[in-house]
């Protein structure tokens, strides 16, 4: 959309939902794209957007479903850029959620378990809730919302190569869980 052309609001209401969901990656979970048109001489208007940022939702807590070899604690710390809220973790703004670095942290954990022999790993999309820690809280604000992840993991069987000195090179051994 360009200064000048033909007012089109099936485009305006792309372009806030483009906005909103720009606001929703930085972590504002709740942003409100608002758009009012301005008649600035006859059959010339100005669209205005205002945009209610909201708080920023913080991730209060992350838990891996399906996991048993490792700890959800163990993954959570493999997850560099993602992190529960936390003293630190709110000075380095990582307690904000971020569908990008939350890929990267993802791709970390099944790292760590194929790098035990778990080949097979999945670990699913993340699982989001937003929940007020005041939800009687008068205003918005002071509901303290919070997010919670949840993660499926399906770990599926062992397998290692055996045979460093030649014996059985190329075969695969599943071991058991």
């Amino acid at each position: 959309m360009r200064e000048g052309d033909p007012l089109d609001l099936g485009e305006l209401h792309r372009l806030k939902a483009t906005l909103e969901e720009m606001y929703r990656e930085k972590g504002y979970r709740f942003a409100e794209a608002k758009y009012r048109l301005e008649e600035i001489s006859p059959g010339e208007r100005r669209v205005v957007f205002t945009i209610d940022e909201a708080d920023k939702v913080k991730i209060a807590d992350i838990d891996f479903e399906g996991n048993s070899i490792f700890r959800d604690r163990r993954l959570r710390w493999t997850m560099k850029k993602t992190r529960e809220t936390g003293p630190l973790s709110r000075l380095l703004k990582r307690d904000v959620y971020n569908p990008a670095t939350m890929r990267e942290d993802l791709e970390a954990v099944r790292k760590l378990y194929r790098g035990a022999g778990y080949k097979n790993v999945v670990v699913g999309e993340p699982e989001l809730e937003v929940r007020a820690l005041r939800p009687n809280a008068p205003a918005a604000k002071n509901q303290k919302r919070r997010l919670f992840i949840g993660v499926p993991v399906e770990e599926g069987e062992r397998v290692a190569r055996t045979g460093r000195d030649g014996i059985g090179h190329g075969r695969r051994t599943t071991f058991p869980a």
